[in-house]
C-alpha cells in the first residue's frame, strides 16, 4: 500500500528500472465551476524522475506528461473521482494504482494492468 511520497518514489523507480508501461488518468476541475473540467488519459513508460523538484515524466519526446507531486496527497486506490473511475476500462485488471490529489483537488492516477 502506497501511503507516502517516499514509497511513491520507490514505486516510480521500480517502474522506470523495469520499463513498465503505466497508464495515467488525470482530472482537472475548476473549483468555482464544476462543469469546467478536463480528463486526460496517457500510456507510456516512466522516462524521468527528478527527486529534487518532485517531478516525473511519462512518455517520450513526442508525447509526454510531466507531473509534479510536491504537496500532493498520495493514496492507494481509485479515490473518490467518478470521472476518473468511469475512464478506466472495466475489463482491465489493475495491478498497482496510485492516486495523487493536488491541493486544488485535481486528481492524477497512475496505474499498471495485468
Amino acid at each position: 500500500m502506497i501511503s507516502s511520497v517516499e514509497e511513491f518514489l520507490l514505486l516510480l523507480r521500480k517502474w522506470r528500472a523495469e520499463g513498465t508501461k503505466v497508464r495515467l488518468l488525470s482530472s482537472f476541475v475548476e473549483p468555482k465551476m464544476q462543469a469546467c473540467r478536463a480528463v486526460i488519459r496517457l500510456s507510456g513508460t516512466i522516462t524521468g524522475i527528478d527527486e529534487k523538484t518532485s517531478v516525473f515524466q511519462i512518455g517520450d519526446e513526442e508525447q509526454f506528461a510531466l507531473i509534479g507531486f510536491a504537496g500532493c496527497q498520495v493514496g492507494y486506490g481509485t479515490g473518490d473521482d467518478p470521472q476518473l473511475s468511469s475512464q478506466m476500462i472495466e475489463a482491465e485488471r489493475l495491478e498497482d494504482l496510485v492516486c495523487l490529489v493536488t491541493p486544488s483537488s485535481n486528481s492524477i492516477c497512475i496505474y499498471t494492468v495485468k
